[in-house]
């Protein structure tokens, strides 16, 4: 089952900063009971999250997202941005710091 939520009733005026834009929530049993004391890593439960956030909301998502990192041990996460990017800003201020952490590959 996958659970939409769209912005402010279709409203196509910019939202206010940090307002999440088109949540969508999808949450699948991967067919194993589940086991608190001991819990499958093939199996249990598949969670799929994907929004639109700007800065502000970012900030307080990535409290949730390292809540799931808890629950799950790892999460995968996807990014994209739209627009006219800096190049030297976008270098020295995104991918580099994501190197230095050993989150993407040169």
């Amino acid at each position: 089952p996958v659970q939409t939520v769209e912005g402010a009733d279709g409203d196509e005026s910019r939202p206010e900063p940090g307002t999440p834009i088109g949540v969508e929530l999808e949450v699948r049993d991967r067919g194993v009971p589940d086991d608190p004391v001991a819990p499958d890593t093939a199996g249990g439960h598949e969670v799929t999250l994907s929004f639109t956030a700007e800065r502000d909301a970012l900030y307080g998502a990535w409290s949730a997202l390292a809540n799931l990192a808890d629950l799950a041990g790892k999460v995968s996460v996807s990014v994209k941005a739209e627009g006219t990017l800096d190049k030297a800003k976008l270098e020295n201020g995104v991918l580099e710091p994501l190197r230095e952490l050993g989150l993407i590959d040169d």
